[in-house]
């Protein structure tokens, strides 16, 4: 992508998520409870976005511990470049395909996503076992 910049999917998953909820003062777990990764690869995903300077890290005024973290605006320019040039072509197929679909059909596809969405996490879960 622009510039030489390579980024996984999970680094561009993460930064897509802290545009979305920029606004927010959320934890670096919160984010990777809400993309779906484990803490490992939030650090991983996190040291990338860092070193492009397309994230930047805050502390709460009284808390050292938590880290926050913000998209710059090198971030949030890299991620629309993506959307426009890549994401666009990516998904354009599958947009026109449900095009003839009325909104109550997309809803009904949606919510059959979802479910088969939570339906996984559900089964991945991992269970604790007393010994």
């Amino acid at each position: 992508m622009g510039g030489g910049i390579m980024l996984s999917s999970q680094e561009l998953q993460v930064l897509e998520n802290l545009i979305s909820h920029e606004d927010e003062n959320r934890i670096m777990n919160e984010i990777a409870l809400a993309c779906g990764i484990p803490q490992s690869t939030m650090t991983k995903a996190t040291q990338q976005l860092l070193k492009y300077r397309f994230a930047a890290r805050y502390r709460l005024d009284g808390n050292m511990k938590n880290i926050i973290l913000r998209p710059t605006e090198m971030g949030k320019q890299f991620y629309n470049s993506y959307v426009d040039n890549e994401a666009k072509m990516m998904f354009e197929e599958f947009f026109a395909d449900l095009a003839p679909l009325s909104d109550e059909q997309l809803l009904i596809f949606c919510r059959a996503l979802e479910n088969f969405n939570r339906k996984l996490k559900r089964e991945s879960e991992q269970k604790l076992i007393e010994l």
